[in-house]
């Protein structure tokens, strides 16, 4: 019977240090420019590596292919989405009821 291989879609590691935290933010910032220059058939790690500033081996440290990038990188961004919906919430608090409903299905989101 043959195997199917998963794709690993988790980061290898997270960043220790604020050099490292600022690769990897370079990195994912880079990935999301590449998405909308070139597109996900010609989105490469090669690439990404080359507009973020750093080494092909270092994108690898912490990102083991492609599709554990656009993950991480999709991940970052319903992040922000989600903490943008959450301040518009607290900030339209007791105007409108219904706004709360929105917030709650956000943390729901997050959970998951």
């Amino acid at each position: 019977m043959p195997r199917h291989s998963q794709v690993v879609l988790e980061p290898r590691k997270s960043p220790v240090q604020a050099r490292s935290a600022a690769s990897v933010d370079a990195i994912l910032e880079a990935t999301i420019q590449v998405l909308l220059d070139a597109g996900k058939e010609r989105l490469t790690t090669t690439r990404v590596a080359l507009r973020a500033g750093v080494s092909v081996g270092t994108l690898y440290q912490y990102f083991p292919n492609k599709s554990a990038l656009l993950q991480a990188a999709l991940k970052r961004h319903l992040d922000e989405v989600a903490e943008a919906i959450e301040l518009a919430c607290t900030e339209q608090k007791g105007k409108r009821s219904g706004k709360w409903r929105v917030l709650s299905s956000v943390h729901f989101f997050k959970r998951r």
